[in-house]
């Protein structure tokens, strides 16, 4: 049967909600013969009735929850892995993010690095919607500046090992806006930063970063310690 036009054989289509990009199903799944598009079908055995996921569509639906639970920025739900004739650069990184994606969990992380404008945090979106749409992993979309003022914000009583948990957890996890603004990290934020990192170091769980630093500058930046480790657990990637 060939793919639906509509949604290309994905089974669902992204669309931009209110603060994040949201996946639906596609009406070539509402219209789902076997389940009638609810994802699961009740089935006897020895008496007893129970309800298992859809030979056909229940896995889109359990991968649509994975993305929509990532929380990627709303403006990025048309976040796409082409280069659009970009530099070399940029060539050579797509390629590699679009291994990463092919071949997880084979590849290391990496970082994004470069001036505004290059596509980073898009890119990296790119690679998020394909880890839960397509391979059905977990992940979550950061953007440190708004972590920051989440945790400054918190409520009496909420710790901030509490609010940092899912950034620990999560399977993949993409930090967006590395010392993005002019003014350098505080030593509360590096050591907020090099917290995730080095939890995530342990537990051998992929990371991403974007950033407008390359490895020196980096460095500099979130502190010899973290660096190291994100220097092992990542490759580096300009897109210059």
């Amino acid at each position: 049967m060939a793919d639906c036009e509509k949604c290309r054989g994905l089974g669902c289509r992204v669309t931009r909600g209110e603060r994040f990009a949201h996946a639906e199903v596609c009406d070539c799944k509402k219209d789902c013969e076997e389940c009638g598009g609810s994802g699961l079908v009740v089935e006897n055995k020895e008496g007893y009735r129970y309800a298992s996921p859809c030979p056909y569509c229940g896995a889109v639906l359990k991968n649509m929850k994975k993305y929509n639970n990532a929380k990627i920025p709303a403006a990025m739900y048309s976040a796409s892995l082409k280069s659009g004739g970009g530099s070399r650069s940029i060539v050579k990184a797509i390629t590699y993010m679009k291994d990463f994606v092919k071949k997880y969990p084979q590849e290391k992380g990496f970082v994004l690095y470069g001036s505004a404008g290059r596509g980073k945090s898009s890119f990296a979106a790119a690679v998020l919607k394909g880890l839960t749409l397509k391979n059905g992993k977990d992940g979550l979309f950061c953007d440190f500046n708004d972590l920051i003022l989440q945790l400054k914000g918190r409520e009496e009583g909420v710790s901030e090992i509490a609010l940092l948990a899912p950034y620990f957890e999560t399977e993949v996890l993409v930090i967006d806006g590395i010392g993005m603004d002019s003014r350098p990290l505080t030593e509360w934020e590096k050591t907020v930063l090099e917290n995730i990192i080095s939890s995530r170091y342990r537990e051998n769980k992929k990371i991403i970063l974007t950033t407008k630093h390359g490895k020196s500058d980096l460095e500099e930046e979130i502190g010899s310690q973290a660096f190291s480790k994100i220097n092992t657990m990542c490759e580096f990637a300009g897109l210059d």
